[in-house]
């Protein structure tokens, strides 16, 4: 992924494969170092380092064309991964379609968004 500012490269962060989709993310009751303030079913799979969330930071969530999701986290300064998740080796899937499109809601009503994901084959996924 690339943040560019005219033709000046501001951010560069290597991914698992060619992104199809960006999704800006913002969680008002995200903690400092948790998994992007996902509920359980990401902070089993996905553990993140610990990382300063100040006012500053951004994150975002990335699908990829071979299936996996990550996400980076991008401040004044630099951009830096956090997780990234891989269905198949997950064991959640014996093969993963691309990620077409992904979103952000609190459709769980917990106070705390929820993760979309649309594949190419179809399948929708909801991270909770």
């Amino acid at each position: 992924v690339r943040v560019l500012c005219g033709k000046d490269l501001l951010y560069e962060a290597p991914t698992d494969g060619p992104v199809l989709t960006i999704e800006n993310y913002h969680n008002p009751r995200s903690q400092a170092g948790a998994g992007g303030g996902f509920g359980s079913a990401l902070d089993d799979i996905a553990p993140v380092a610990a990382v300063v969330q100040d006012q500053g930071t951004k994150q975002l969530l990335y699908g990829t064309e071979n299936g996996k999701i990550g996400q980076l986290f991008m401040d004044a300064n630099l951009m830096r991964r956090g997780f990234a998740v891989d269905p198949v080796l997950e064991n959640r899937r014996s093969k993963a379609g691309g990620v077409f499109c992904a979103a952000t809601e609190d459709i769980t009503k917990d106070g705390v968004k929820d993760l979309l994901i649309g594949r190419d084959d179809g399948l929708v996924e909801v991270w909770s």
